[in-house]
């Protein structure tokens, strides 16, 4: 067979075969590419040094590598971000874990999903000037916190009653927002002292303002993400997908200092570079790398919890926090 014939040969089979290449190319172009599963993430404000791991988690493509597609809502304070977390408005809540405790008691059981830090980042200052050396100090002056019903509203109230003090009649307790804000309000004097927490504690050192009360020596479960338990229920491979990205991230807060440092710089866009190293040093001993929070921070946190409601119910450690990767 000569050449010509042979190449003539070929086309025509090639023509016979072209309809079906056609088909499987138009096939390819539409078939719908394997959709990502949304997942809204609601935050008691912008996220800071506490919630590196989940900041790490969205700025690195972890949780998309989990066939999850994030979504962050951003509410003014904690109470209103668990009110959302209560209405389904969102899957999981970056919040203070005394909430699991304040929604199981309400009929709404709640779980700790993945834990974030162990160590609450919380100092309460005052003007550089300030006369106060203790929360006693404060009586009948007005304090900031970050917005009613939140975890910076319980520390100071718990507080103040461990001094002895009335903390609806012995001191004017305002919501103001966040750490910044708070910042910001005790530099205008407008208020007497203010919770201040992330790196903008280190802003609050540099400008030498008074300590009244520092949360940070205590282990405790300090923040969480945490999710109603039934969203844990009805969407097993998500909750395990938010588990496994969140604890990467965090092994890479912990254990790559690069990571830190490039993450704490785009949270804290205005810090100076030497806070966001020390940041970044500090950042080591908080951040928690492990599925669960300890029996001991766990205890820690509901006594605390209850001894300022005493109307709520005690959970057990595997209420709080059960082990979702070994289910």
């Amino acid at each position: 067979m000569s050449v010509q014939r042979k190449l003539t040969t070929l086309l025509k089979k090639f023509s016979a075969f072209r309809p079906l290449l056609a088909a499987a190319v138009i096939c390819a172009a539409i078939a719908p590419v394997q959709a990502q599963q949304p997942l809204r993430i609601g935050t008691f404000g912008p996220l800071n040094n506490e919630s590196i791991a989940v900041a790490i988690a969205i700025n690195n493509g972890l949780y998309k590598e989990a066939g999850l597609d994030p979504e962050l809502v951003v509410f003014k304070g904690g109470a209103p971000a668990v009110q959302a977390l209560a209405a389904k408005a969102i899957d999981v809540c970056i919040c203070s874990p005394e909430h699991v405790i304040r929604l199981s008691t309400r009929g709404l059981p709640a779980h700790v999903v993945v834990p974030l830090s162990d160590v609450t980042s919380y100092v309460l200052f005052g003007p550089k000037d300030s006369p106060a050396k203790n929360i006693a100090d404060l009586k009948g002056k007005k304090i900031g916190i970050t917005s009613p019903g939140s975890k910076t509203d319980d520390l100071v109230r718990l507080a103040l009653i461990r001094a002895g003090l009335n903390p609806n009649k012995d001191a004017e307790i305002v919501g103001i927002g966040s750490s910044f804000n708070n910042l910001a309000g005790i530099q205008g004097k407008r208020i007497d002292a203010g919770m201040i927490s992330g790196l903008d504690v280190l802003t609050a050192e540099h400008d030498h303002l008074a300590v009244v009360y520092d949360w940070r020596t205590t282990k405790t479960a300090s923040l969480a993400l945490i999710g109603l338990d039934s969203w844990t229920k009805s969407q097993p491979e998500k909750l395990k997908g938010v588990i496994t990205a969140t604890l990467k991230a965090a092994n890479l807060a912990v254990h790559n200092k690069d990571e830190r440092v490039k993450a704490l710089a785009t949270l804290y866009p205005n810090v100076s570079a030497d806070l966001i190293n020390q940041g970044a040093e500090r950042l080591i001993g908080t951040t928690v790398t492990a599925p669960r929070f300890t029996p001991v921070e766990f205890k820690h946190l509901q006594d605390d919890t209850i001894a300022m409601d005493s109307t709520l119910k005690p959970l057990t450690y595997d209420e709080f926090n059960p082990d979702f990767l070994k289910k």
